[in-house]
């Protein structure tokens, strides 16, 4: 249950990093129609009259913009082709006939996936040269591309009213995605936005820290900061990459992003949304603002005691790895544990940490003497330093859990398996180790066997 937890965390930090990270927004709404035409092209090709090529490495879920390089993007024409085709809407004369919103997805269709490409195109050409020129045409796009998210934003909506009482659960869900778009009235508010974002990638992109010693040598952060935060050991070197990025990237951005937020904002309200945190929520599909916030409430509650023991490990190796930098008066176990070695046999100036030294060589050495001294050489010596800090920590974490109500630490713990009281959750564990206990004895014996074999006579 709470590997199954953890997973499920993980995959919603997966989404929040692509759906949060709103620097570069237009990404987001870009990835947002490649997973529509992407959806369209999977289930509904078969289904109209004639194929449509799709490129399908338009976007990527970790907001880079490719474009496949077989593909010759022409702006010009591209554009002048979705003009003509804008112009061929079918008539719609029902909502709520699937065949007439099928033949409209066919039109929609077509015309999105030749903007997502030229969108693709031009912020392509952008990233990888950032000049005046590029940015204008980026707003230029922005403009032409504009009409047409305001023609089909209230078709969609239409259809999704009939749509999402389908049984085609293909059909309600594309609807559905397409109706919670959001598009801008106004085309000043699309310049001004498409210009406060290209400042904030030029300032993302080009922001340099230059060494204290020597202001002529500067570095940005992709390639040489990261790579050095990557490689680099020394504290002093790594504070001056980090702090130093963010306080001259920070100090440029502030300006810039409070006023891009604000038209973001601006533009959520007018279609039809509390605020641009509520357009981000509804991304998610999990209920309304109070139903998110109640359910990333509880899942941060589940997910605390893992917090906590990642956090104390990483402490501890920062302790350890840079003495008197930080505070490193913290728990004891996580210390014990993070900096208890095992010195060479023949050379007791040589000791080793169990991470990652004494790991990676349980990984890779074959020889029998060398993984017993490993092995047995790490828990003898933190064994020792251990048991007189662990059974006062166990009493006191005893004591506390009787306070709030529970018989002891087990009781508590075994209530987060969600797995009924004691007497049912050991119940269960019984019946799984009896049915695991088939699979487990071949392995044992499979093990077994693959030692006997490796080390004769051991």
């Amino acid at each position: 249950m709470k590997n199954f937890l953890i997973i499920i965390i993980l995959l919603i930090s997966s989404f929040q990093f692509s759906i949060s990270n709103r620097k570069q927004n237009h990404y987001n709404q870009q990835q947002f129609e490649s997973i529509i035409i992407n959806s369209l092209h999977k289930y509904f090709t078969y289904e109209f009259e004639e194929s449509i090529s799709i490129n399908h490495n338009i976007e990527k879920n970790n907001d880079e913009i490719e474009v496949d390089p077989n593909d010759h993007v022409n702006v010009e024409l591209w554009n002048k082709l979705n003009e003509e085709d804008i112009k061929k809407m079918p008539v719609i004369n029902d909502y709520s006939n699937e065949y007439v919103a099928k033949k409209w997805l066919k039109w929609y269709l077509l015309i999105a996936e030749r903007y997502n490409q030229v969108d693709a195109h031009v912020h392509w050409n952008y990233m990888t040269n950032i000049t005046e020129e590029n940015q204008k045409a980026i707003t230029a796009q922005n403009l032409i591309q504009s009409p047409f998210g305001r023609l089909i934003l209230p078709i969609a909506k239409k259809f999704n009213e009939y749509m999402k009482y389908s049984e085609n659960d293909d059909l309600k869900r594309i609807f559905g995605r397409l109706a919670s778009s959001i598009t801008s009235n106004n085309d000043d508010d699309v310049k001004r936005t498409s210009k406060l974002q290209s400042q904030l990638e030029d300032i993302y992109s080009t922001t340099k820290v230059c060494e204290l010693n020597d202001k002529k040598k500067c570095y940005t952060l992709a390639p040489y900061l990261e790579r050095l935060m990557q490689i680099e050991k020394d504290y002093d070197r790594l504070l001056w990459a980090w702090k130093g990025w963010h306080d001259e990237c920070g100090n440029k951005i502030r300006p810039v992003y409070l006023p891009y937020i604000d038209l973001l904002n601006k533009n959520a309200k007018e279609n039809g949304y509390q605020d641009l945190a509520e357009y981000w929520i509804e991304d998610y599909e999990m209920g309304n603002v109070t139903e998110f916030e109640s359910i990333i409430d509880q899942l941060l509650k589940d997910i605390m005691p893992l917090y906590e023991q990642l956090h104390a490990y990483v402490r501890g190796r920062l302790c350890s790895q840079y003495e008197n930098r930080f505070d490193c008066d913290g728990s004891q176990l996580e210390d014990i544990y993070s900096t208890t070695k095992v010195c060479e046999l023949n050379d007791k100036k040589k000791c080793y940490t169990l991470a990652p030294y004494l790991e990676r060589l349980m990984q890779i050495e074959k020889d029998y003497d060398r993984l017993l001294w490993a092995w047995k050489g790490w828990h003898d010596e933190c064994g020792n330093k251990i048991r007189p800090v662990y059974l006062p920590y166990i009493d006191l974490l005893n004591k506390h859990a009787k306070e709030n109500g529970y018989q002891d630490l087990a009781e508590y713990w075994i209530e987060d398996y969600e797995m009924g009281n004691v007497t049912e959750f050991e119940s269960i564990i019984d019946q799984l180790l009896k049915d695991i206990m088939p699979l487990y004895e071949q392995l044992h014996a499979y093990v077994r066997g693959r030692l006997c074999s490796q080390y004769e006579n051991r």
